[in-house]
């Protein structure tokens, strides 16, 4: 049930998604009902619900799927190392979600806690994944605060993903939003961008003609 609900996720049927996300949460709690150990599935299960409910608008919804997975996964990952992405995930869907609330200090502060399970994570095992994991933490804290410092750490991993051989669409697409963030900062901090990616560009052309 939970792929065909990623299948209408990826299709925008949101309203069927939310149809088999809760029949395999039915499922799942039936079996922790019977059981009585939680399960990494359950938690993931919630967190669907969550996302999908925060692409249909649905905030409070939205905040109690959310809340029991990350409460799930923070009971889970102390036996559990391989949930610590699916907490630092939750912890972003949270953050995304008290943006969309009008809250930014509580936003900032669920990003800041994903990034630092991001980069914990890149540290260990150095991938593409972890790295554009760390990119959209850092511009979603830019994002939300204005700070150009972390959109700038954003651009340059996007933009080393993005010229990589396992470049993406999806690299290209957060540099696109990195830059559309940048331009709205205030001051003298456009110029002080362009300035940064100038040096960025140089710094390219230089290791090419090595």
């Amino acid at each position: 049930y939970e792929c065909l609900g990623m299948v209408a996720v990826k299709m925008n049927d949101y309203s069927d998604a939310r149809k088999h996300y809760l029949k395999a949460l039915e499922i799942r709690e039936d079996i922790l009902r019977k059981e009585g150990v939680l399960n990494v599935g359950l938690a993931l299960n919630y967190g669907f619900l969550g996302q999908n409910s925060l692409f249909e608008g649905d905030l409070t919804e939205a905040r109690t799927y959310c809340q029991k997975a990350y409460s799930l996964f923070k009971r889970l990952v102390h036996n559990f190392k391989g949930v610590r992405r699916d907490l630092a995930l939750t912890s972003q869907d949270l953050g995304l979600l008290e943006e969309k609330a009008g809250d930014p200090e509580k936003a900032e502060a669920y990003f800041r806690e994903a990034l630092k399970i991001f980069e914990q994570l890149f540290r260990e095992n150095n991938t593409h994944l972890s790295r554009e994991d760390m990119a959209r933490a850092y511009y979603n804290i830019g994002h939300v605060t204005k700070d150009v410092v972390m959109l700038n750490k954003a651009y340059d991993i996007a933009f080393e993903l993005a010229s990589s051989e396992m470049g993406h669409t999806r690299y290209r697409q957060l540099i696109t939003a990195i830059i559309g963030e940048q331009m709205k900062a205030k001051g003298g901090l456009g110029a002080m961008i362009m300035k940064h990616k100038e040096k960025r560009a140089e710094k390219k052309n230089k290791k090419n003609k090595h």
